[in-house]
């Protein structure tokens, strides 16, 4: 199943190396980080994760 792990680059309730482990145990999971921005990357930086998702699901359809 695709699965896509979109992480905020700082956040700090979910640090970076919990999104290495979730793709490490995941087949084919892809992993896309958004610069500066935390846990709610949907709401600090909307343009980028709704860009980010339409792609993932464009190339998934």
């Amino acid at each position: 199943m695709p699965t896509l792990l979109l992480w905020g680059e700082r956040d700090a309730r979910s640090p970076l190396d919990v999104a290495y482990a979730f793709q490490e145990a995941i087949p084919h999971a892809e992993l896309v980080t958004i610069p500066a921005v935390g846990h709610m990357s949907n709401l600090e930086a909307p343009e980028a994760f709704t860009a980010t998702v339409r792609a993932f699901c464009r190339a998934h359809a």
